[in-house]
């Protein structure tokens, strides 16, 4: 027979199915890994690898997340399943930006682990010894990782 397992993280209620004849379990997928972000003119370039477990579904979709700190994330775009890179193209001068990402299989969406964070600056001024001025972009990354809960249940 089938069995259900239930586990809660950040309030969200996850469970799967677990197929007794097989042992594979199923669920949403785990979290996406290498969570990264680099900058280029006027444009954040957040990047990931495959989560190591899909859930025992294919992996969909990607969802983006961005807020002004890792706490106050909000669904900000998605992505089809084959594209691992978003670029987001609306960000402000000197801004700081949080990322982070999730999974989505057909159970559900898997949980949020990482956030990443960058603030782009563009067009600043260098000031060479000669006196000759040039306009460069910089961006500074931190990566913020969050404690990710692991969970199972019979």
């Amino acid at each position: 027979s089938d069995r259900i397992n239930i586990g809660t993280y950040g309030g969200t209620i996850y469970a799967s199915k677990t197929d007794d004849g097989t042992g594979t379990e199923m669920g949403p997928p785990e979290v996406v890994e290498n969570l990264a972000v680099s900058a280029g003119h006027k444009q954040l370039l957040i990047s990931w690898d495959l989560p190591g477990d899909d859930g025992g579904f294919p992996i969909e979709t990607y969802k983006i997340y961005r807020g002004p700190a890792a706490d106050q994330l909000s669904y900000l775009d998605e992505v089809l399943a084959g594209q691992l890179t978003y670029t987001d193209i609306n960000i402000t001068n000197s801004q700081t930006y949080y990322y982070s990402v999730t999974a989505v299989n057909s159970f559900g969406q898997g949980p949020q682990a990482v956030a990443v964070t960058a603030t782009a600056e563009w067009n600043t001024m260098d000031v060479n010894e000669d006196g000759t001025v040039n306009l460069v972009d910089r961006v500074t990354v931190t990566s913020q990782w969050r404690w990710q809960a692991s969970w199972s249940g019979t």
